[in-house]
């Protein structure tokens, strides 16, 4: 386990099924997710990235599949407004 200076807090967390939840965070640090889970005495089975940023990730494309972004994607993930630069 990595020692992090600051505690590390979901910025939201819906429980959606019996054995499943949309958790969002705001920033990635190596295998949070699970320890967060791990944290509330439970277990990761399996994740699933939805969203970057502002972009939401297309439900057609599979595991392991990638598409090439255009400019308004990069904007959604940079979290910009359309047409601004960073």
């Amino acid at each position: 386990m990595i020692d992090e200076p600051l505690p590390i807090t979901a910025a939201g967390c819906e429980r959606v099924g019996e054995h499943e939840l949309l958790l969002t965070v705001t920033e990635g640090r190596y295998h949070q997710v699970k320890r967060m889970v791990a944290g509330v005495s439970n277990r990761v089975e399996a994740l699933c990235r939805v969203a970057v940023g502002g972009l939401q990730l297309p439900d057609d494309l599979k595991p392991g599949e990638w598409r090439w972004l255009d400019a308004s994607d990069l904007a959604r993930v940079q979290g910009l407004a359309p047409g601004e630069s960073c």
